[in-house]
């Protein structure tokens, strides 16, 4: 499940991110050579952007691939680390769950005013849902990673 759900939202993400690179392609070429630009390129790229973000970062909070500073790694072992993992984790989930949560109230409010982009006119809300959702489930992992932390190995891991 897991690993069906991490090659979808990847391939996605690498959709929004190749088309930023074909829509800025096609704006640039259009802009010097034929002096023309692609209409609506910067909100097009602006969407995909928090598509791409978002989108990535359930990803990466469940491949452990994020930045990490190891300063304090050193002076924890054991228990210790297991619950400095818990505590980070739980600090994490609790800042990205705030977000996803004050992402939904926006997208909400965005809906309820008919919001549109300003040049191509598309609709904005749901693209707030996305990134609130996206939000929520990098929650969710943060606070599996905090279970996990805290049961001792073997445990919980299944």
């Amino acid at each position: 499940m897991t690993s069906l759900f991490a090659r979808v939202l990847g391939v996605f993400v690498a959709l929004a991110a190749f088309a930023m690179m074909l829509v800025t392609c096609v704006d640039v070429v259009g802009r010097y050579v034929f002096t023309a630009p692609l209409p609506g390129a910067v909100e097009i790229n602006e969407l995909l952007l928090g598509l791409m973000v978002f989108g990535a970062l359930p990803l990466v909070t469940l491949a452990r691939e994020h930045v990490s500073i190891g300063l304090l790694d050193g002076l924890f072992r054991g228990p210790a680390d297991r619950v400095r993992q818990a505590v980070l984790n739980l600090v994490s989930g609790g800042v990205i769950g705030i977000t996803g949560y004050r992402l939904w109230l926006k997208a909400d409010e965005l809906a309820a005013n008919g919001d549109t982009t300003l040049y191509l006119r598309i609709p904005a809300a749901p693209f707030g849902y996305f990134m609130s959702l996206a939000a929520g489930i990098t929650t969710v992992i943060l606070l599996v990673a905090v279970v996990r932390a805290i049961l001792p190995a073997g445990q919980g891991r299944g």
